[in-house]
């Protein structure tokens, strides 16, 4: 008994020693959490509610970026001289067409417009060139043309869309590589002051 005594006596006279340390470094110790890269369009205007319509449309949601960030510039106000409105610039008739009498809402807007896009793939299947061109000119018009309308306008807004979505795809394909697995989850470790490091595909916070 008296070596138990001693022993907590000792405890407690030394715990203040040891025990404040022991907790700090528990208090500090970092933390692992699973996480994804976040897509290149994550921080666009209505990101989430573009993801939502393209996938019920099935179409990329980075095509539809690019039409909306050469369409409209991503404002859900803008109406151009003949008449198209929205995110994605539909004429009223499309609209209607696609299931929406309201185009000036956005997420009608964007139903109606990723419905609309979707039909124009299927209708020139593997060649999205005469897609895009078709949603600016028309589908009646590419089928007369046998492609790309001679069209000045719609000869600029092909490739300006192409090369959107290929800026988008290539920062996509960046993020991705940032960890060794492309398309795979990273770890991420978060220290207590708040800072980041990324190393070899892990982000030390």
């Amino acid at each position: 008994m008296p070596h138990l005594i001693a022993l907590g006596a000792a405890l407690l006279l030394t715990g203040s020693a040891w025990a404040s340390p022991y907790r700090l470094q528990l208090d500090n110790a970092p933390a692992y959490r699973l996480t994804t890269t976040a897509p290149a369009t994550a921080s666009q205007p209505y990101a989430a509610e573009i993801a939502a319509a393209a996938h019920k449309a099935g179409v990329d949601a980075a095509l539809v970026h690019a039409v909306i960030a050469i369409e409209s510039g991503y404002r859900a106000d803008a109406v151009s001289p003949r008449g198209a409105i929205g995110l994605m610039q539909l004429m009223p008739a499309t609209a209607r067409r696609f299931g929406t009498d309201d185009p000036r809402d956005p997420q009608a807007n964007l139903q109606a417009g990723t419905r609309y896009l979707r039909f124009l793939i299927d209708r020139f299947p593997a060649r999205k060139d005469l897609a895009i061109a078709a949603y600016n000119a028309g589908e009646g018009a590419v089928s007369r043309h046998g492609g790309i309308p001679p069209y000045p306008e719609t000869q600029a807004y092909v490739p300006a869309v192409l090369r959107h979505l290929a800026t988008l795809q290539g920062q996509a394909g960046k993020a991705a590589s940032r960890h060794k697995f492309t398309g795979q989850p990273a770890w991420q470790r978060h220290e207590p002051n708040g800072s980041a490091i990324n190393h070899s595909g892990i982000t030390v916070f």
